[in-house]
């Protein structure tokens, strides 16, 4: 028959060998879950650049579209700004003659119009050159 103190003995040896199994795996699960999270952090510091690289190709879109925008905008207000002078009340006989008699008819129907001197200009604009994309 076995006594009692070694019973007692190969239980605390069991209960060793089984505590430092499970130390064992602790360890190997805790270098699998660190070695995961190095992976994880490499793999985005891979992405990273791809991830700049598209933020960046989506910033430039947007600049490019505010840039055609803004162009747009400006053609339509230059030509909205643009002064165009229109004579009405000519009749199609005198349109087809030209401006030939056209400041000698504005000069007799407006005799005090050079005499005039307190003109005030309201607004003055300067229009580049257009250049065509």
């Amino acid at each position: 028959k076995k006594r009692v103190g070694d019973i007692s003995e190969t239980h605390n040896r069991e209960k060793e060998k089984n505590q430092s199994e499970i130390k064992n795996t602790v360890k190997e699960i805790k270098n699998a879950l660190d070695r995961i999270n190095r992976l994880d952090k490499e793999k985005q510091q891979i992405n990273c650049p791809e991830d700049r690289v598209m933020e960046s190709n989506q910033v430039e879109q947007r600049r490019g579209e505010k840039v055609r925008k803004l162009r747009s905008l400006r053609e339509l207000s230059d030509s909205i700004k643009y002064s165009n002078i229109c004579i009405t009340g000519i009749s199609e006989e005198e349109r087809d003659k030209g401006a030939d008699n056209l400041l000698e008819e504005i000069a007799e129907n407006f005799p005090n119009l050079g005499k005039e001197t307190d003109i005030q200009i309201q607004e003055a604009q300067r229009f580049p050159p257009k250049m065509q994309p």
